[in-house]
């Protein structure tokens, strides 16, 4: 289960379908106001968005063992969602994998969501994820810049509760060597899960999901068919 980043949609995992082995089914849930839900109202916050996952994915979390990926934006989504999958009752995932996100209960001091369209675009093109000529292009931004905005806005006025229970499953932490999150935010991870967790730093900025793609799905093959096998 794959979870995007701030402006993606579940295109952004297309490829991995057919990058991870046969044996691992890639499900990523369309988020609303993208893709083939363009038409459909923005969330107003974080639990909204978790909800309407939630109701997406259900049959299919209840179909057989699963495990959880999301980065950045997608890793809020996803720590969410493994409580709302307890709180309904569900096996606990096979695996969780949070990348290129602080520890959820790190404030975020910016607030990109009240930004005006300059410093929107200056923001996205020092992150790295989007080429200059997609933010030259007019008709592109008016698609896409109320949905990134929407986007941090859920992210910016989210606030970590605390938990009653630490998570269970194991997680791994992935983190870009040259992304902006310090070691130390990465690392309170371990607030918040019941065994230490696993880090990979993996070369490259915050968007090392797209330019170092091989390494993580290399990572991802290696762990999830070790489940299986473990499993049999």
């Amino acid at each position: 289960m794959c979870l995007p980043y701030a402006g993606g949609s579940a295109r952004i995992y297309n490829t991995w379908g057919h990058l991870l082995d046969e044996k691992i089914e890639v499900v990523c849930p369309e988020l609303a106001g993208r893709g083939k839900r363009f038409n459909e109202p923005f969330y107003k916050n974080l639990k909204e968005a978790v909800d309407d996952i939630y109701k997406n994915i259900e049959p299919i979390v209840n179909s057989g063992p699963y495990a959880l990926f999301g980065h950045s934006m997608g890793s809020l989504l996803t720590f969410e969602l493994y409580y709302k999958l307890k709180r309904e009752g569900h096996c606990e995932p096979e695996a969780i994998f949070f990348s290129g996100k602080a520890a959820p209960h790190i404030p975020i001091k910016e607030k990109v969501h009240l930004y005006n369209e300059e410093q929107i675009l200056e923001k996205i093109f020092s992150l790295g994820g989007t080429p200059r000529e997609v933010l030259d292009n007019k008709d592109i931004l008016n698609l896409y810049l109320p949905i990134i905005k929407a986007d941090y806005k859920i992210i910016e006025t989210y606030v970590c509760e605390n938990k009653s229970t630490l998570i269970k499953s194991p997680c791994y932490i992935l983190y870009g060597s040259e992304d902006d999150i310090t070691l130390e935010e990465i690392l309170e991870w371990e607030e918040h899960t019941l065994n230490v967790p696993k880090f990979y730093e993996i070369y490259g900025g915050h968007f090392f999901i797209k330019n170092q793609e091989s390494v993580v799905i290399n990572l991802l093959n290696q762990i999830l068919l070790d489940k299986m096998i473990a499993n049999v």
